[in-house]
């Protein structure tokens, strides 16, 4: 597992977006925000090395399923698709995840974490390392959250001005 390798593969998935669409720009700036959350995160508990590399995919990884969901909705809302469920469905059911992480190891904690990330509560999930790698990202992610609602542009989060 290494994080670099995994961002590699990330950047070339990409490809295949119009990085020149605000949204997409977007979420680019959102999950490499969520990134560096994660890393100050692992940094403040004393993660381990392993943990630490763990928890970065999986931030990298958080949001792939939003990619789709503009290129095919040009769309956040949530009525338009579970992103969370679009994510783990690429990375396992389609087997993507291979391209980011070589091996199987960690796979039920990050198909765990990504498919919860969005969840206010946790519940049942009864592997402690698990929860611990669903509790990050959704802390990660919410803490960029805040970010892009406070500095980014809402007209392109919102897809509407602030007046509407």
């Amino acid at each position: 597992m290494n994080y670099n390798n995994a961002k590699q593969k990330f950047e070339t998935y990409l490809e295949s977006y119009d990085r020149s669409n605000d949204k997409v720009r977007l979420k680019i700036i959102h999950t490499y925000g969520v990134v560096h959350d994660m890393s100050e995160i692992c940094h403040r508990m004393h993660l381990t090395e392993e943990d630490t590399e763990l928890a970065r995919i999986i931030a990298l990884l958080h949001d792939i399923g939003r990619f789709e969901q503009l290129k095919r909705f040009d769309s956040f809302e949530p009525t338009t698709m579970d992103h969370a469920a679009y994510g783990v469905q690429v990375l396992f059911e389609e087997g993507m995840i291979r391209q980011f992480v070589p091996e199987d190891t960690w796979d039920d904690i990050i198909r765990t974490a990504i498919a919860r990330h969005s969840d206010f509560h946790l519940e049942g999930i009864t592997d402690n390392r698990t929860q611990l790698h669903a509790r990050l990202i959704r802390d990660a992610d919410k803490l960029d959250n805040c970010r892009v609602k406070l500095q980014d542009d809402l007209l392109v989060f919102m897809g509407a001005s602030g007046k509407e």
